[in-house]
């Protein structure tokens, strides 16, 4: 009798684990798909982010700005175009923040989850980054702003606010490229 009921609990524990193995499997393979889905959307920005800057930086040429506030309505299809690419760029980090916060959610490993966080953190800033790109160009059409001088007034203090954000949105990504790395394996 001993050994069939130690049969039986080997085998009940055996299905345990087996049970506990399949769960963690599927969780890790949700996980994966929403952090898939996030990166995906994360590319998507980074193209209309591209699209975005080769536009801005044609915007703000010294012969663009050396006619402003003339060249205003010449101006006007650009800065809208480029708002709007700027306006989606920061629209598909948000999805992947959104991605990545509900992949953190699953039952997944601690460093795992704690990479997630940093990578929401950083995307948040690189958002927001964005937010203040668009308000930067969208300065151009600004009829309250009378002249360059006013025009770089007004800038100075968006500027600022964007290489902060930058700054922050770098620090986490290395601080979740440091986890990473210190955690090698859970990653793979």
């Amino acid at each position: 009798m001993g050994n069939k009921v130690m049969r039986i609990v080997i085998a009940c524990v055996a299905i345990v684990v087996g049970a506990a193995s399949l769960y963690r499997y599927y969780e890790n393979r949700v996980a994966n798909r929403l952090v898939h889905e996030g990166n995906a959307a994360m590319e998507v920005g980074n193209d209309f982010n591209k699209q975005a800057v080769a536009k801005h930086t044609e915007l703000f040429s010294e012969a663009s700005l050396r006619e402003f506030p003339a060249n205003r309505a010449k101006l006007k299809p650009t800065v809208e175009e480029t708002a709007d690419l700027f306006h989606k760029t920061a629209e598909q980090y948000r999805i992947t923040i959104a991605k990545f916060d509900e992949a953190g959610k699953e039952d997944v490993d601690s460093e795992v989850v704690e990479y997630w966080k940093l990578k929401v953190q950083s995307t948040q800033k690189l958002a927001e980054s964005k937010d203040e790109l668009r308000k930067l160009v969208l300065m151009l059409l600004d009829e309250s702003i009378a002249d360059a001088q006013a025009l770089d007034t007004q800038m100075k203090p968006v500027v600022a606010n964007i290489v902060a954000l930058s700054n922050e949105s770098e620090a986490l990504t290395q601080q979740a490229e440091k986890l990473r790395t210190e955690h090698k394996s859970k990653f793979e």
